[in-house]
């Protein structure tokens, strides 16, 4: 699920850097990219509610 996502991320980086190698800079449009969110909000929630979930259920199993 995450691995397509990775992907991007990493093509993303390898172009950002090789733009800073050859012109010292980032364009405008590069660090309009970089600044997007990795994850998308369902899934950022989705993965927060779940560690949230095993976080609230570890402490109540521990207490008994």
């Amino acid at each position: 699920m995450l691995k397509p996502l990775m992907e991007n991320i990493k093509k993303m980086l390898i172009s950002a850097a090789k733009e800073v190698v050859e012109n010292q800079a980032l364009s405008e449009k590069t660090v309009s990219e970089l600044e997007k969110p990795i994850l998308p909000p369902s899934l950022y929630i989705k993965f927060g509610n779940g560690e949230w979930d095993r976080l609230i259920n570890r402490f109540y199993n521990e207490e008994k």
